[in-house]
């Protein structure tokens, strides 16, 4: 669990201005609060976190940023393709993870539960099969990364 002095560490002048350059590349101007939400997203790299995910993860690690900021940060750092969005459902909060190139994230698809809206990766040769054979019969590229299958998790099921 993030705490607030691990956070506060980490954002020491030379990782301030790592994530300040990398800000100011995508024409953001460079504040405190943007590199919290950004090293929030960079340290859960391989979670999915809502807005209101970062919002209580920076709060309770005393970190006073608020929900406007955020969804403002998040929009861009999604339109810069920083973040990869997913929706759980059609009235759920959509989710957002950082898109970190040392994953592969390009060969997983998403499980999302319509009970929980919790998202789960799926790696499976069926899917990349899946994906060959739209683009043979249909001329159709598929997102696999950006592509959702929706059901029932094995938790909610039982």
């Amino acid at each position: 669990m993030l705490t607030a002095k691990y956070l506060k560490s980490k954002i020491d002048n030379d990782y301030h201005l790592q994530l300040g350059d990398f800000l100011n590349s995508l024409k953001e101007r460079k504040t405190k609060q943007k590199c919290y939400i950004l090293d929030c997203f960079v340290k859960n790299s391989k979670s999915h976190l809502t807005v209101d995910d970062v919002h209580n993860i920076l709060t309770k690690n005393s970190i006073c940023v608020g929900r406007a900021t955020i969804y403002r940060c998040v929009k861009n750092l999604f339109k810069e393709g920083i973040l990869r969005k997913y929706k759980a459902s059609q009235n759920g909060s959509a989710c957002y993870q950082y898109v970190n190139k040392d994953q592969n994230c390009d060969k997983h698809c998403h499980l999302v539960c319509l009970n929980c809206e919790k998202v789960l990766h799926f790696e499976s040769e069926v899917a990349n099969e899946f994906k060959e054979t739209l683009k043979k019969e249909e001329g159709f590229l598929l997102d696999i990364p950006g592509t959702s299958f929706y059901g029932i998790c094995s938790s909610c099921a039982k």
